[in-house]
């Protein structure tokens, strides 16, 4: 999987280290030989990661996405292993495929709400494993996926520094394998928000307006913030070197500081970290919580035996 490329240009699939380019920057990965199918195709997970804060980590996760689903039926024969149509599932690709009456059959019961192109949504997916697999608990299933996810999470918290002005929306694609086993393939940030079809309308529109609403970006004052910037600016750089130090002392004052954040934000507050959001959509919080303590501390363990130091999740 080439390096710094999307929508799975320039992935295959190799069974010797020889066929492996050594010219180009690549990511391989094992290929994951047991796929759970739908219907006799490969599909995986498209899912949607809200983070909000990372040192300390904040993030939610939508109940709403896709499965992406292959548009030939799967098969793992040597003949077959270069069939882009058969294992990968990215919708880039599979809307070029040919005209394949199979994909019919992963969708044959699915309502125009319930898929569209080469995608469908969670509920009709869990609907039709529950019918080919009876022995699948959804609830279970879905709680593994969470796990996978926030160890993903907690694994690259300590290196991303503390933006509180900020946040970002992954697009997580998961595996899950006949085990029932999910896999981490790949983690997208800014991931599309193309709607080329009602399933795609239906479930970013929602998912855009969820975001929006649960950031709750306060409005603020910008002439109260240009004028605040000025003053402290020209406070900084007048006078004699001890002058500059008292007044940056002063400035840094909390008495100071809230007083201007009041007039820059018509005293409305910034929701501290762990406080639950007024709205929630269809999101659900993954960290903090009881998991996301359970993954630090399995993490200290894990780095404990392996000699490497874990002070920054302490």
């Amino acid at each position: 999987k080439p390096v710094g490329l999307s929508r799975g240009r320039g992935i295959r699939i190799v069974s010797r280290i020889e066929d492996v380019r050594y010219s180009e920057l690549v990511v391989v990965q094992k290929y994951i030989p047991n796929p759970l199918l739908l219907h006799g195709f490969k599909f995986d997970l498209r899912l949607y990661v809200l983070v909000t804060s990372f040192s300390p980590l904040e993030a939610y996760i939508y109940k709403s996405g896709f499965a992406r689903v292959a548009s030939r039926a799967f098969s793992d024969t040597a003949t077959s292993a270069h069939d882009k149509f058969i294992h990968l599932t990215n919708a880039s690709i599979q809307k070029n495929a040919p005209e394949n009456p199979f994909i019919d059959s992963a969708f044959k019961d699915a309502e125009i709400h319930e898929a569209g192109g080469s995608k469908c949504n969670l509920e009709f997916l869990w609907k039709q494993l529950k019918i080919s697999r009876p022995d699948i608990n959804i609830s279970d299933l879905w709680h593994s996926i969470c796990e996978v996810i926030l160890a993903s999470l907690v694994c690259v918290d300590p290196h991303i520094p503390h933006q509180p002005n900020s946040f970002e929306l992954f697009g997580y694609d998961v595996l899950i394998d006949e085990k029932l086993k999910p896999w981490l393939i790949e983690v997208n940030a800014s991931p599309s928000m193309a709607r080329p079809t009602t399933l795609d309308a239906q479930i970013k529109e929602t998912l855009i307006r969820d975001t929006i609403r649960l950031l709750n970006p306060i409005p603020y004052d910008r002439k109260a913030l240009v004028h605040i910037l000025n003053r402290r600016l020209a406070a900084e750089e007048q006078g004699s070197l001890v002058h500059r130090q008292t007044a940056q002392n002063a400035l840094a004052s909390p008495t100071v500081l809230n007083a201007d954040l009041n007039k820059i934000l018509h005293r409305l507050k910034p929701r501290r970290y762990g406080e639950l959001p007024h709205y929630l959509g269809a999101y659900t919080q993954l960290a903090p919580g009881q998991s996301f303590d359970k993954m630090r501390r399995l993490k200290r363990a894990v780095t404990k035996n392996c000699g490497v130091s874990s002070y920054y999740i302490e």
